[in-house]
């Protein structure tokens, strides 16, 4: 069932929502497709139950992915059981590698919602821990923690082969939910502007309640306030 979510933001920023599980491919920031080398390849996982992904590569500008399937195939896996997190980048699939296939790269895998990290293991070998993001940057294999984020980063080439990714952690630490609509601004109403009663919150009072409805015979507007019982009543605005 869909859902409408009003959030608060600044206007430099754009709200976005991700789904947990989620596999998310990033590339470097270009103006067009082919500017920059995809290098590294970043992966923005989301641990959550098991997931997975599947990425497509062509040259982005001939149809020879059509006339000679010059086109690749990358499948990422994702499985989250308890504290136990794994990773797994099957084995690309060049569809005519003498035609086509991606240029020589890394991955940075971006795990999220993880605040403590022990160690990392890449098809069965521990891999070294980066001290700073500048460390980590400057390594061909590696990983790192930002604590403060709970995220971890890991870097290892992309081989073409099957990687095997293990992290020995305590788990995800689920984000806070915040409220619905936090942030936001009440409605201003401008002089002349038509208001409807029954988007108003209503507050109880001595007398009585009143409460939006929109069931009345013969009625067919999208809805009133009911419960007044005295001929004049006093509206607060604030």
């Amino acid at each position: 069932m869909g859902k409408t979510i009003h959030v608060a933001a600044a206007l430099d920023e754009i709200p976005v929502f991700v789904k947990s599980g989620a596999i998310v491919p990033m590339g470097p920031d270009v103006n067009y497709a082919d500017e920059k080398p995809l290098d590294p390849l970043t992966l923005d996982i989301y641990p959550k139950g098991t997931t997975t992904f599947t990425l497509y590569e062509d040259d982005g500008e001939s149809r020879r992915y059509i006339t000679e399937d010059a086109y690749s195939t990358t499948t990422f896996e994702s499985v989250q059981e308890g504290k136990d997190i794994s990773f797994k980048i099957h084995a690309r699939e060049d569809h005519n590698p003498d035609v086509y296939t991606p240029d020589e790269r890394s991955y940075n895998l971006k795990f999220n919602h993880i605040a403590e990290i022990n160690g990392v293991t890449i098809n069965g070998t521990p891999i070294s821990a980066a001290e700073s993001l500048e460390e980590y940057n400057a390594a061909e294999q590696a990983y790192w923690l930002d604590a403060e984020n709970h995220i971890v980063y890991v870097r290892t080439p992309d081989t073409g082969d099957e990687i095997n990714v293990v992290l020995d952690s305590n788990g995800i630490v689920e984000p806070a939910l915040g409220d619905e609509d936090e942030g936001l601004p009440p409605p201003v109403i401008t002089d002349g502007e038509r208001f409807e009663l029954e988007d108003a919150e209503m507050l109880p009072t001595a007398e009585g309640e009143v409460k939006p409805d929109n069931e009345w015979k013969g009625y067919t507007g999208s809805g009133f306030a009911k419960g007044f019982k005295k001929r004049e009543t006093q509206f607060s605005l604030r």
